[in-house]
């Protein structure tokens, strides 16, 4: 007798089998069903499921056989596992030598016949087999093995499933298991959680915030509501905060907000406390923001322990935080000044300067010396602070302008001391005249560009009231001589024919120089919300009443209701542009095909015009297709403006037009803004 091979990856093939949690299991109506069906088709007394354990082949389903296990060093599965390609089968086993003296062929069970093919789960492991097993000789057709076969896929389906089940068991326990952890953390934790979804209503709310917005019966569902009972205000407690800047609006737009403080006021009761919030958006798999996680903690007692201390020593506190900043102490009494190492650095002294109160006022500037005499007397006398601006010369001769501070320090009533803070604020002054000068140079370009804007308003005064008129007038002449003359002199009328239409080609060109000329001093801000598929379904409309005869087909595709920040004339403007284009330059003898679709790409709104008509040849056109005058086609009249004022007022509204064509094929113009 020849024992089983173990397979070479026998310990990860054992690790997949007990995933399955199906050893030793109750027998289970689908897969008895399944070796019924391969015991019929197989015209075999004996089929069984067996899956190979560590040393023992177990029988999850049998026919014809009571055992429910066997030794895995004796069983004809252990070897049919090791050839995953095709079924093993053993016509013969009493002349076989590998089971001639099994016990499980010369015992009482007596098998002669066995057939199996293996169990192979999706990581390519053989778990078990679906076999078959006769007490006398026989052989399988193809069309009995190819049933065994799909048979086996089936036993192996159930078992991936009953393993999927598990799985997902496993994984809501360990879901469960996090959340009870979550739930306790955020139950003992003193600072208030509140998560939001888009909509600002709340996904998770804990007991802590519920105490701080007095809503333990959870009557509040959203931000909505905790506006409605609370108004927010700077630190100031007067200076209010509007609904979009306090935290979970910032969040909402993508920003993370730590420590931001506010003082919280109830509407109803005039309480108020002071919180510190932190905020992070809440993100999905795309990154996209699903929502926002809110963290305040009650910072009451400590912004008024801050504010009882601020109210005698700020400007020390200021001193402290600023860690740039020099700082020194006059003592009148001892009559001593003390310099810290960065002040000594602001006058450009040696370390081991020892300064004085008149030789610190000496380092000013003679404009300076005044201003700063005065308000140290007016600190000793009238016990005043002081925070100026003011220009110093160094010990190297530098002109710097600093910012010094002063507090006066009171014992029994009387000034015994000097304190405050010293900070070089050059480059901040340097900078500060820097602006005032641009602001300077930008009042006078503005001026500049509000009279190129007024010469160009009077131009299209003139163009529209001084161009227009005379040209009215010759028109008006024109038609009373072709009365006077009729049809009686064909010469005339030739002529006065050549004058109406030169007369109507200037109109032409007056109206397309004062249309650049608006175009020019507008630029296009004047924007509302527009509906694109009304405003495109409104031309469409007029272009069929208009052009129907000239139209095969006028589509409109978009996805959903689309609304946008836009100048609606200009946008309309150009879209009839592109519309009358496409019927104006159509095929010879062929009505035109008008496509027209809108989508929406994050903050981008992209429309697609297309036509079949003439197109464009790109190679000429490239590079002129949007200038002043050019004109594509001849055998159209035209002014060669329309496609200018397209891409300049899509320019204006911050937008871009493109163009794709092929001559004879059709011509696609691509709007995005």
């Amino acid at each position: 007798m020849t024992s089983p091979p173990i397979p070479i990856n026998e310990k990860e093939r054992l690790n997949s089998l007990k995933e399955y949690q199906i050893l030793d299991t109750l027998p289970s109506d689908a897969y008895d069903d399944l070796t019924f069906l391969a015991s019929q088709i197989c015209d075999t007394p004996i089929a069984l499921v067996s899956l190979i354990d560590t040393d023992r082949q177990w029988f999850k389903s049998k026919v014809g056989l009571e055992v429910n296990e066997t030794s895995r060093d004796i069983s004809f599965c252990g070897h049919a596992i090791n050839n995953q390609q095709e079924i093993f089968e053993i016509q013969s086993a009493s002349e076989d030598d590998r089971f001639f003296d099994n016990p499980l062929v010369i015992n009482d069970l007596g098998f002669k016949f066995y057939a199996g093919i293996p169990l192979v789960n999706s990581e390519g492991f053989s778990l078990g087999t679906l076999c078959v097993i006769d007490t006398k000789p026989k052989k399988l057709s193809n069309s009995q093995k190819k049933s065994l076969a799909a048979l086996s896929r089936q036993i192996m389906h159930h078992m991936e499933l009953q393993r999927q089940l598990i799985k997902q068991e496993e994984f809501n326990e360990e879901v469960a298991t996090k959340y009870r952890l979550l739930h306790t953390i955020l139950s003992a934790i003193p600072q208030g959680v509140i998560a939001l979804n888009k909509e600002n209503k709340f996904l998770l709310i804990n007991d802590s915030a519920k105490i701080m917005i007095g809503d333990v019966k959870s009557k509040i569902s959203g931000l909505g509501d905790l506006y409605e009972k609370f108004e927010t205000f700077h630190v100031d407690g007067k200076t209010q905060i509007k609904q979009g800047e306090m935290p979970a609006g910032r969040s909402m737009r993508g920003e993370v907000v730590l420590g931001m403080q506010a003082y919280i006021k109830n509407r109803k009761t005039g309480e108020g406390k002071y919180y510190s919030f932190d905020a992070k958006p809440l993100l999905g798999e795309n990154k996209e923001i699903k929502g926002v996680i809110l963290v305040a903690s009650d910072i009451s007692e400590q912004k008024e322990k801050e504010f009882e201390l601020n109210k005698g020593e700020d400007l020390l506190l200021q001193a402290q935080d600023l860690a740039n900043l020099g700082h020194w102490v006059v003592d009148l009494g001892k009559c001593t000044v003390f310099w810290s190492q960065k002040t000594k650095e602001i006058h450009e002294v040696a370390e081991d300067y020892v300064p004085t109160l008149e030789g610190a006022i000496n380092f000013y500037d003679e404009e300076s010396k005044p201003i700063i005499k005065e308000v140290i007397q007016q600190a000793i006398a009238e016990k005043k602070r002081w925070d100026v601006k003011l220009g110093i010369l160094t010990a190297t001769k530098k002109h710097r302008w600093v910012r010094a501070t002063g507090k006066p320090y009171e014992e029994d009533g009387k000034v015994t001391k000097l304190f405050g803070v010293f900070q070089d604020i050059t480059r901040d002054k340097i900078a500060f005249d820097e602006v005032l000068e641009r602001q300077e140079t930008i009042k006078k370009l503005n001026a500049d560009l509000n009279s190129v804007n007024a010469e160009l308003e009077e131009f299209t005064y003139i163009a529209t009231h001084d161009l227009r008129s005379p040209l009215a007038a010759i028109k008006g002449h024109v038609e009373i001589i072709e009365n006077e003359v009729g049809n009686s002199n064909l010469t005339v009328g030739k002529s006065l024919l050549w004058i109406r239409d030169s007369i109507e080609n200037a109109e032409s060109k007056i109206e397309s120089i004062i249309s650049i000329a608006r175009l020019k001093i507008g630029h296009g801000k004047n924007f509302t919300t527009v509906d694109i598929f009304k405003l495109l379904k409104r031309l469409k409309d007029n272009i069929l009443q208009n052009y129907d005869k000239h139209i095969e087909r006028f589509t409109i595709r978009m996805d959903g209701e689309l609304k946008v920040e836009t100048n609606k004339l200009y946008l309309e403007t150009v879209l009839l542009n592109l519309i009358e284009n496409a019927v104006k330059y159509r095929k010879h003898n062929q009505n035109v095909s008008i496509d027209i679709s809108i989508s929406k790409n994050k903050s981008k709104t992209e429309i697609l015009v297309t036509d079949n008509g003439l197109g464009i040849d790109m190679e000429k056109s490239k590079g002129k297709l949007f200038k002043m005058f050019h004109r594509l086609h001849d055998h159209v009249e035209g002014s060669g403006i329309g496609l200018y004022l397209s891409s300049k007022m899509i320019e204006n509204i911050g937008g871009k037009i493109s163009v794709e064509s092929t001559i004879g094929v059709g011509t696609t113009f691509k709007i995005v803004f």
